[in-house]
């Protein structure tokens, strides 16, 4: 026991957990050195309240000693160098450690007692395949962890580019099969830019973040969301045709244009220029991000706040409707 928590402490970063294991292991070893001395040495035969007793009363004071002049460390310093990665092998082969120690003990055992050191064993191996099973979980979370991440932008918490295009190209070849169009709409903000530049970027992020949930707020169920690049938005809409993919860019841009938007003190009018296009196999998928791209920058030329179709006549831009607040944002 007392090994167990001296190798803990040599192979820790922590000064905490280094000082507390170390601190542990020295009482385990001193207490198992004074038993040894009244058993095995000095000590034998001695009765109660014999000068060995000493001994046994300073043990008792050492971990009151440990608990009053124990100092954690509240800050610890952070370097500025990126630190080297250690090797762990050792450390790793520490855990079986304890199966060789079950597995000597239990021969020794053996020689006089068979049926406690079958349980002993059995004992073991359940406590060694729980802390596996354990492991396994964990290790199984933090991957569908990392993999969630991985498909997801740190800002918006939509699909990320590479993600949400492979979305498009997945449903694209579901198209193919059960010949049903896949909508798509390129989704810009409206002078972003200024935003950044007259509010900062912590109130631009936090605009890009209500828009995104705006946008996500308005689609199906089924219907994917991913964030393009920079202010842009892309939605994949399967099973809609030219006219529900614009009526559905149409609900975005009306919704958004509603929000009442207000950052440091002042209103930020938010609007958005939108482009469709549809595609019904995957080899039209560059035609299909392209077409919805150029009908994008022809709204913006438009004069933005509107949805433009890459095919047929331009979209309303409903300015005139001059529609309510219906959403108030504070940053």
């Amino acid at each position: 026991m007392a090994l167990a928590f001296v190798l803990r402490s040599a192979f820790s970063t922590s000064r905490d957990v280094r000082v507390l294991f170390g601190s542990m292991g020295l009482l385990f070893a001193l207490s198992g050195c004074v038993d040894a001395m009244f058993y095995y040495g000095p000590g034998q035969n001695l009765k109660t309240g014999e000068w060995f007793d000493l001994l046994w009363s300073f043990l008792l004071l050492v971990p009151l000693v440990m608990a009053t002049v124990w100092k954690q460390e509240e800050a610890p310093a952070i370097p500025l160098e990126t630190p080297r990665r250690q090797k762990r092998v050792f450390a790793e082969m520490l855990y079986l450690l304890y199966p060789a120690l079950v597995l000597i003990m239990s021969l020794r055992i053996a020689q006089q007692r068979l049926m406690l050191a079958g349980l002993i064993v059995l004992l073991s191996f359940v406590t060694s395949s729980a802390r596996m099973v354990v492991t396994q979980n964990r290790l199984i979370d933090a991957r569908e962890t990392l993999r969630r991440e991985a498909k997801r932008d740190s800002l918006t918490a939509l699909w990320n580019h590479k993600a949400i295009l492979e979305i498009l190209e997945r449903e694209l070849l579901r198209s193919e099969r059960n010949h049903q169009p896949v909508g798509v709409i390129m989704i810009d903000v409206d002078h972003f830019k200024a935003v950044n530049d007259s509010r900062g970027h912590a109130a631009g992020d936090t605009v890009l973040r209500i828009i995104a949930s705006g946008i996500a707020a308005m689609v199906r169920p089924y219907d994917s969301v991913g964030r393009y690049g920079g202010e842009e938005f892309l939605i994949v809409a399967p099973g809609c045709g030219p006219a529900e993919t614009w009526e559905l860019a149409e609900r975005v841009r009306t919704h958004v244009a509603r929000c009442s938007i207000m950052a440091a003190g002042a209103a930020v009018q938010v609007t958005l220029s939108l482009g469709v296009a549809t595609a019904e196999c995957a080899a039209d998928l560059e035609k299909v991000l392209s077409g919805a791209d150029a009908a994008m920058y022809r709204a913006k030329a438009a004069g933005r706040n509107r949805v433009e179709p890459s095919l047929g006549r331009a979209a309303s831009a409903g300015q005139a409707s001059n529609p309510g607040a219906d959403r108030d944002f504070w940053i």
